[in-house]
């Protein structure tokens, strides 16, 4: 018998969306002061994360499903920091960070002095990265910074499902953990800001991911083992606590 299989990613998806029109109108309210703030900020993310959650605690979902469910919640959280204040910078660290990355844009060198915060200088991974394609692409500071940030948000997410799902053989118990993860404080706010944790953190899980590939294959794939120095590399220039 061939069973019919029911995929709920399009009913995600539409839930994804009105919440995160409900998030933008709770934005609003909160610019002038209205009282509907708080009830459309949580309604809304009740509607972003409700149904993505009961998804992949399901046993139905495929991998494949399960993957796409775990990237569109992160990436929706993602856009709800982004739309707190979507044409510019707001967060103190990411003032801080700005002025490391002007430091490298207008001297083209690194690790010049930072009063704002000295160890940002020492550890220009991030700022490094954000010169290079704001050189290469043209684009503005801030926009390339959301790019950034976006793209690590998608590592991130890809990789702890990735590893989680390699450790436990099971696409299920990958999807609670990438849920699990997403839950902790600093995720929706704090690690998707321009700051080197944000990047050094996905980076950090790409590490890990790329170490259980190696060591499944027995050390004999070169490509994972390049991909795990790369990344090893990367964190450690970028982030002082993440490395250790």
């Amino acid at each position: 018998r061939v069973r019919a299989t029911v995929s709920w990613r399009p009913v995600i998806l539409a839930s994804t969306g009105a919440g995160l029109l409900l998030v933008g109108l709770a934005d609003q309210q909160s610019r002038i002061g209205g009282p509907m703030t708080l009830p459309l900020f949580w309604a809304g993310i009740l509607l972003i994360v409700g149904p993505s959650i009961w998804r992949l605690l399901a046993p139905e979902p495929t991998r494949d499903e399960r993957i796409s469910i775990a990237l569109l919640l992160g990436l929706a959280l993602y856009l709800v920091k982004v739309m707190a204040s979507p044409i510019a910078f707001t967060l103190a660290d990411e003032f801080t960070h700005w002025r490391t990355l002007d430091d490298v844009l207008s001297s083209g060198h690194l690790f010049a002095d930072n009063p704002l915060l000295s160890i940002s200088p020492v550890y220009p991974g991030m700022e490094a990265a954000a010169a290079a394609a704001t050189v290469s692409s043209g684009l503005g500071v801030f926009p390339l910074a959301m790019i950034l940030m976006g793209a690590a948000r998608v590592v991130m997410v890809l990789s702890l499902f990735l590893a989680a799902g390699m450790i436990t053989h099971s696409g299920r118990v990958a999807g609670i953990a990438a849920v699990i993860y997403m839950a902790n404080p600093s995720f929706l706010s704090f690690d998707a800001q321009f700051s080197y944790e944000s990047l050094a953190l996905p980076l950090a899980l790409l590490a890990i991911w790329a170490v259980l590939c190696w060591s499944r294959h027995r050390g004999r794939s070169v490509f994972h083992g390049g991909l795990a120095l790369a990344a090893i590399a990367a964190t450690t220039v970028t982030h002082p606590l993440t490395s250790f």
